[in-house]
């Protein structure tokens, strides 16, 4: 990870990769997304927005859950 001109943090190349092999299983992200599919319950064919979604872990998830739709949208480019 590393700064832009803007002094904005930002992946380094190949960062986002690396951070989206890491997974779930067996880190605290498990505890957290277990929570909140029972906080959703049933949630097919409902539409969601992953805001700052990143490499797509919680839309991949969500998915995961049967939703009808995920829309994932990240500022960063890269």
């Amino acid at each position: 990870m590393g700064a832009d001109s803007g002094g904005r943090y930002s992946y380094a190349r190949g960062g986002a990769e690396l951070y989206d092999a890491l997974g779930i299983e067996g880190t605290t992200y498990e505890i957290g997304f277990e929570a909140v599919r029972l906080a959703l319950g049933d949630i097919r064919s409902q539409v969601f927005l992953d805001f700052g979604c990143g490499t797509g872990r919680s839309a991949a998830f969500l998915r995961s859950l049967r939703a009808g739709r995920v829309y994932g949208v990240d500022r960063s480019r890269t």
